[in-house]
Formats: structure tokens, sequence, C-alpha cells
């Protein structure tokens, strides 16, 4: 199993996007509680069944080490 390096913020959305999964909260209500819009929170559910929890991390770590560099 790959471990995944993941900020406060990553897990949050990864334990609320799994209620939301399992069906204990409501897209709306797990919208709300992450402070984003229905849209978001559905393609971040997409991307959790599409690539797991490595999905969840953002795109933009590594990204400064490399605007850094240059």
């Amino acid at each position: 199993m790959e471990r995944i390096p993941m900020s406060e913020k990553d897990l949050k959305r990864l334990e609320v996007l799994d209620r939301v999964e399992s069906g204990r909260f409501k897209q709306v209500s797990g919208a709300r509680v992450l402070g984003i819009s229905t849209k978001q929170t559905r393609r971040l559910l997409r991307r959790l069944e599409q690539e797991g929890s490595k999905g969840l991390v953002s795109k933009k770590v590594g990204a400064l080490a490399i605007i850094g560099s240059l």
C-alpha cells in the first residue's frame, strides 16, 4: 500500500466525501462543510472514484518547487 502525503485540508475532504459516498451526508451538506460548491463536490467525488485518495491531493503540490527553480 502506497503512503500518500496529505494536508489537513485533504484529509478533511476525504472524510467528508466518504460520508457523502456512504449516504450519511448529502452532496449539499458535504459542500457546505467543505466550503465549496455542489458542482466542485461532484468533481471531487468523481476524482476520488477514478484515482482514489491521491486524486484529492492538491495538484499545486510540487508546482512551487518547479517554479522556484527557474
